[in-house]
């Protein structure tokens, strides 16, 4: 965006603030504009709506059910943690020219088996691969548009992080402190349809019958959701000890979650470990250990970096929350409210 404008004024003479908006597919809010750098902007459609994919809200509901029943299955997170940390020892054995190749390879399917075990682990006629078995073929999920307007504007996010010695802001190798710009949904109510078939877990029943299935309807997918949240909240503001200003306005922050007892979801960019992977279920030093193999070694314990809203007078948010609303319909379907 500087850069453009110093073209635009200085080469061809012309003001940018008078033809953006007339050739610009649509204006964000941005304060500061001139010091925008790493620019992310909120997905639209094909029309310029803001929506949020119903992709990404299927994987954040994925993510839950895997959590909870890691969480709740002892046996099952024993064993896989025995295997979580052969699979590291076998990269970190390797001479360090072929460790990284390793395991920037085996990351992206590092959790692959696990996610079978508990979701596609299931006979179904015709049904050949993993995901042709998959459960959570029974759950529809469509992509999120706003009731009214949504209000989004440019926001600045630096990454807190948290040694030994307290918290403090990451930094570029050249020391200058690490920020991003993203644009980011800061107002207004997004619906989505969530849809269980009835039919289709009928089958994956008549052919499991001495099965036990993670979620068997909506309103499972929707309380494993809800207790997902809950755990990462209560981690979270677990987190945030100290007297730092800002550390004390997000424990707040996080305190407020846990007396409203809000049905909560948190997606998109910020998210972070905790709410992306399962790995908060694991001791703590295994966890240290796959963030240590798959990203970049500390001595601080994982997840050490949280990303921050950072409001112009310096408060700090945490990003990517979203408060739920259920509401059932027809034919067992259900409306969300974001």
């Amino acid at each position: 965006w500087p850069k453009l404008r110093i073209f635009m004024e200085r080469s061809c003479k012309v003001p940018l603030d008078k033809i953006g908006p007339r050739i610009a597919s649509y204006v964000v809010d941005c304060p500061n504009a001139m010091k925008v750098r790493n620019f992310r902007p909120m997905i639209r459609d094909g029309m310029g709506r803001v929506y949020i994919p119903g992709s990404s809200i299927k994987g954040a509901l994925r993510t839950a059910i895997l959590c909870q029943e890691v969480s709740k299955n002892k046996d099952l997170r024993s064993r896989y943690a025995k295997k979580y940390e052969k699979k590291l020892n076998d990269i970190k054995s390797l001479p360090d020219r072929k460790r990284k190749k390793a395991a920037g390879r085996k990351k992206t399917y590092f959790s692959r088996d696990l996610q079978q075990d508990i979701l596609s682990n299931y006979n179904l006629a015709n049904a050949k691969t993993a995901q042709n078995k998959d459960l959570l073929r029974c759950l529809k999920v469509s992509d999120a548009y706003p009731v009214g307007n949504a209000g989004t504007k440019v926001i600045k996010v630096k990454c807190l992080s948290k040694g030994a010695k307290g918290f403090y802001w990451s930094k570029k190798p050249g020391g200058r402190i690490l920020e991003f710009w993203v644009e980011g949904v800061v107002r207004g109510t997004f619906e989505v349809e969530l849809t269980w078939d009835k039919m289709l877990f009928k089958s994956f029943e008549q052919h499991n019958p001495k099965s036990r299935f993670p979620v068997s309807s909506l309103e499972d997918v929707i309380k494993q959701s809800a207790y997902n949240s809950f755990a990462i909240v209560q981690k979270e503001r677990e987190h945030y000890t100290g007297a730092m200003q800002e550390v004390t306005g997000l424990r707040q922050w996080y305190n407020l979650l846990l007396e409203k007892k809000w049905a909560m979801m948190r997606i998109g960019f910020g998210g972070g470990m905790l709410s992306t992977t399962v790995n908060m279920n694991w001791e703590q030093e295994l966890f240290d250990d796959i963030r240590n193999v798959f990203a970049k070694e500390r001595e601080e314990p994982a997840p050490k970096s949280r990303r921050v809203w950072v409001g112009n007078e310096g408060q700090c948010m945490p990003m990517g929350w979203v408060k739920c609303e259920f509401h059932e319909g027809v034919h067992s379907k259900a409306l969300a409210a974001v």
